[in-house]
């Protein structure tokens, strides 16, 4: 049986799918337009990185589209 996104979200590290809230799409909005300056900040210093719903990772100046979903994962501490 396969397993609810969620769960599968859980398991993999993900921390948020942005705030779980739907925003308004506007023309010309990217992923930073998303984020709070908290979140922008921890992307830049490279504690955070945002990817789209099927796991490609996408910049702050990445464009988005009607339905999209960011995603953003902590990255890895060595």
């Amino acid at each position: 049986m396969a397993k609810d996104r969620r769960e599968d979200a859980a398991v993999s590290g993900l921390i948020k799918v942005v705030r779980e809230k739907f925003l308004p799409h506007s023309p010309g909005m990217t992923v930073q337009s998303l984020l709070t300056p908290e979140e922008r900040d921890q992307v830049l210093e490279g504690k955070l990185k945002a990817f789209d719903r099927e796991g490609h990772e996408i910049g702050l100046q990445g464009a988005l589209s009607p339905g999209w979903e960011v995603i953003l994962r902590q990255t890895e501490r060595a």
